[in-house]
Parts: C-alpha cells; structure tokens; sequence
C-alpha cells in the first residue's frame, strides 16, 4: 500500500532571479496521509488542507509538528448530492485571505458511473477555522481540478486550474475578485512531447503562481502521478505577467524530482548500465531445491530471459520495465556476475516487487519484504566485502501480488556519500514564506509518495 505524506522543501532564491536558482532540499515528512495540499499562513500559524484532510486543516507554528485536523467544513450544495459526496471527496485545496474573508477552493474529483462529477468548489469564511460556507450552493465554481488563486501585488486576482481538454492542461482566467470569473479562460499549455513533461501521459496539473521582483512563476506538475511510473516532477514557467505562461518560457529541465537518479557522477546502477549484467538472468517457475539460492546450485537447465520480470508493460514507466514475462503465482531468478568496477561501502540494493519477495546474495538473506515495496537498503560490510571478491550470485524469489505479478532488483553505489533509504516522487507544490528565523526562506509544501516495506 502506498503511504502519502507531505514534505517540506526549503527553496532558497538569489537575488538574481528564480532562473538563476539556488536548490537546497530537505525531506522533512510531517503530515501523513494527505495529497495535493493548500496552505496558508496566516497570524503566525501555518494551515493546511487537501486530499484526505476531509475538510479539516491541520495547524503548524513551524512547519514541522502539526496538530489537527480541525473540521471546518463540510459541502452542502445541489451540485454533489448522493451517497459519494462526503468529506471525504473534498481534494486538492487552495486557501487564500482577502479584505477580512477567508476563501477555500477544492476539487471534487469523483469518477463513479452514476454520479461522476469532476469539478472546483469555493467556500468563504470570516474566521480561518470557518466555519466556510458556499456562497453559490446551486452550481460548482469552475470545471474540472487543481484550483489556486493569484493575488497580484496591484490586487488583480487570476484563477488556475486544470481542465481535461488535450490530455491535463493548465489555463488561467482574470477575476473581478475572490468571488467572481471575468473573461474566458485562457489556455497555459501541456506537456511537450519528447521531452521530461511526457515520459509518460499527456499530463501537467498542480499550478502555483507567485511573483518574485518584476517577473511571474508558475510551478507545475508532469506525467502521471501513480507510483508506478516514477516520473512525476515540478517544472517552473516564468512570464512577464500572470497570464503569459507558455511552453516556450518553461525552464527546460525539472526543478524537483525524484531523488534516486541515474548520473554517472553521483549514483552507478551495475546491471542496468551493463548489457552483459543486463542479460542472460536464470529464472524457473516451478519450485526449485532448498539449496537454490546458494553459489554452488546448477541452474543450467532455468531458463534465461533479461532483468525485469512482470505480467504487464506499463508505458513510460521507469519503474516497471517487463524485459521477461512472468505469469505464474511464483518465480524464482538467479543471475551470476562480478562487480567492476568495485563497489564503495556505500553500496545498496534496490527493489522493487509487488507481491512478498525474498532477496539473496552468496546464499545469505539481505532482503525480506511482505507487501508491495520500492526502496533501498543498505547492504551489511561483509556483504559488500564479499562483492567486492568478485564471482557473485543473486537469487531471488517473489509471489505474484494481489493485483499484478513484478519484480526487479538492482545494485546501485551513490559513489560519494550515504544513499537516501527512502525514494520518494514529489507531488503537486505550494510554496509559503518560512516561519521567522529562516531568513529570506521560501518552503515547498508538496505531496511526495513513499511505499511501505522493510527498509522504511
């Protein structure tokens, strides 16, 4: 099961300019299970709400211990009526003050087939912790997702959301006030193919909008959101108003991503950076011998197929990649291999699996994981001394999971310093001033995905 949390990024801008930016990143896990967050701050205090929050806000001093939820509404209207419009269905959230009123918008984001409704709410309240009411209960405020409101420092206000017109687009549109639309709205963009916006789907949502000096940046998300793909990121798209945001003021590369990467000067991945490593792995559907996970065992008669053994291909995905088909409840995989060059002591093994997975290397247990699981650990002394002597074997054995058959093992050496021991995907950004004390300090408040297993 995917555990959600929200985490903390302190962004730190030169006076240059955002693009020419200075990253400083901490994951700072604080909020569980909650996704798609707003947050405001507001006298001092930190509120927040979004996905799982059920209409509550959880309340912060500093960004790091947080208290709550507290109720502060529930929706009451003639757009969401039935049984699967609870608090439960009030999502991703933006939470802005304006001229003694409290403004909250949410998505309902529900796909049943006979109530589907996909739209924005908008409620106000004189107190942060309402109680919000919806000034329109007849009709939602906006169609589709992902609301959040700009307010310039000439007090014009400027709407975003996501629309499902080419895949998830981002559009923006003027407003007469926190209250109001004016105009039409304006289409942002999409993601670009054949570039990191589309290694997957046709996928950018999540807007944030903030000025900084004389120029205007939009924060945005690209690719699917679900674990097993891997490859959403934030990008920033930097105009000269607030609603010049185009494909071609994108900055070309993510600003933040995920944290397991694959530059040859930071982390090096032994079997999938190797063609020979990468090939010619031993696998039997049928149980083997007791002792076939051990050096000496005879595979010779397994067959042979390339790393990556899965019921399914998922598209674009850098997580589940089927090289060898596997549609049995079981597999057991062996590969045979020497390590060159050697690896650092900081050398770790990586899995990935959906169903309960043993992990061996040279006969001996390094890895136990029973529920779905992607991550790292680090490997024991005497284990990576033994790597290191070279004539090695990995053997591994998985069951099929509840809902697909996938497994996957790497080696991967950070080279430099300690790996992270948890491999999280950033998720849909809020960014707000830090509390005093953290001078000049902007924090990142977004969604990132972790999943559980041993190694957590």
């Amino acid at each position: 099961m995917k555990d959600l949390k929200i985490a903390l990024l302190i962004l730190f801008f030169l006076f240059s300019g955002l693009s020419n930016y200075s990253l400083y990143a901490q994951s700072n896990p604080v909020v569980e299970g909650v996704a798609d967050a707003g947050v405001i701050n507001f006298n001092g205090k930190y509120y927040l709400a979004g996905v799982a929050t059920n209409g509550g806000f959880y309340i912060s001093d500093d960004l790091i211990k947080w208290t709550g939820p507290v109720h502060v509404f529930s929706m009451d209207n003639e757009w969401t009526k039935g049984k699967p419009f609870g608090d439960n269905q009030i999502h991703a959230a933006d939470i802005k003050y304006w001229n003694g009123k409290f403004h909250f918008y949410w998505s309902v984001n529900f796909w049943g087939i006979k109530n589907m409704t996909v739209h924005i709410g908008h409620a106000v309240a004189d107190n942060i912790l309402g109680p919000y009411i919806e000034p329109n209960k007849k009709t939602w405020f906006d169609n589709r997702i992902d609301a959040n409101l700009f307010i310039n420092t000439d007090s014009t206000f400027y709407f975003y959301s996501v629309k499902f017109t080419d895949g998830n687009t981002i559009w923006g549109q003027p407003m007469a006030d926190p209250w109001t639309l004016k105009g039409d709205p304006k289409y942002i963009f999409n993601s670009l193919p054949e570039t990191w916006e589309r290694y997957d789907n046709n996928v950018t949502e999540g807007p944030w909008v903030m000025k900084y000096r004389s120029k205007y940046y939009m924060m945005y998300n690209a690719n699917h959101s679900a674990n097993l793909y891997g490859n959403y990121a934030l990008g920033v798209a930097e105009a000269d108003d607030p609603l010049g945001f185009n494909s071609g003021n994108k900055y070309l590369q993510p600003v933040v991503q995920q944290n397991l990467t694959d530059n040859p000067d930071e982390m090096r991945y032994f079997f999938t950076s190797s063609l020979e490593a990468f090939s010619n792995w031993k696998y039997a559907f049928d149980k083997p011998a007791d002792d076939w996970m051990k050096p000496g065992f005879t595979d010779s008669d397994w067959k042979s197929g390339e790393k990556g053994f899965a019921n399914q291909e998922v598209k674009g995905s850098t997580l589940i990649r089927r090289q060898t088909l596997w549609n049995s409840d079981d597999i057991w995989i062996r590969k045979r291999f020497t390590m060159t060059p050697a690896p650092s002591d900081n050398l770790q093994l990586l899995v990935n699996h959906a169903g309960p997975t043993e992990v061996y290397i040279d006969g001996q247990l390094v890895y136990t994981g029973v529920v779905t699981n992607y991550a790292t650990i680090d490997l024991k002394s005497d284990i990576i001394q033994k790597l290191k002597a070279g004539n090695n074997v990995i053997a591994v054995h998985s069951k099929k999971g509840r809902r697909s058959a996938n497994v996957d093992v790497e080696l991967i050496d950070p080279l430099t310093k300690p790996g992270d021991d948890i491999l999280l995907n950033p998720g849909q950004p809020n960014i707000v001033k830090g509390p005093n004390g953290f001078d000049g300090g902007w924090y990142i408040l977004e969604l990132k995905t972790e999943e559980d297993g041993a190694s957590l």
